[in-house]
């Protein structure tokens, strides 16, 4: 067993010269809506001792967030976020070769929203049934992943703001305690 220090674990990080955040990504307005939902539970922390003994450490400990609101990713954090502050619109439109369209159909059915998730032609028909278990309409594109991106593209576009919500949900495991 070896008991040095890789060298990334040396590296000393450069702190950022200034940033600012609007209210509207404050990361606590994230977790008190993820909070509130059905199936919410607190992401476990996992201790690595064989990780900390190679490192010559106490403690390692991560965040396992193999599995959220009942789906196996945080996915479902980026999307919950997200399809809240879009939640006035009909439906939510998306596209998906595997958790990603699961989490947002998920949501959707929380919201009591419409969910139309494109998968392309080379998504297995388990993944279509999970997708479709939460009540999303499925359709397939044919060709791969850019195709279904094509798909949904107009629907996407109207959403000028979505990428920064999606990217704001899963700030939620961070304040959780741990």
């Amino acid at each position: 067993m070896s008991l040095h220090r890789p060298p990334c674990c040396r590296l000393a990080l450069p702190q950022p010269l200034h940033w600012t955040s609007s209210a509207a990504a404050d990361p606590f307005q994230a977790e008190v809506f993820h909070r509130r939902l059905p199936e919410y539970s607190e992401t476990p922390l996992v201790s690595l001792l064989h990780v900390a003994n190679e490192l010559g450490l106490t403690h390692v400990l991560v965040k396992d967030e193999c599995r959220c609101f009942g789906l196996p990713a945080f996915k479902i954090l980026g999307s919950a976020w997200t399809e809240l502050e879009d939640s006035t619109g009909l439906r939510f439109v998306t596209c998906t070769d595997g958790n990603w369209g699961r989490a947002v159909a998920r949501m959707a059915k929380y919201l009591s929203v419409p969910a139309h998730v494109s998968v392309p032609q080379n998504v297995d028909q388990t993944t279509r049934d999970n997708i479709k278990s939460e009540g999303a309409e499925v359709p397939v594109v044919q060709g791969g992943y850019d195709a279904a991106i094509g798909a949904v593209r107009e629907d996407a576009e109207a959403a000028t703001d979505s990428w920064s919500w999606i990217l704001r949900g899963p700030a939620t495991t961070t304040f959780q305690p741990g």
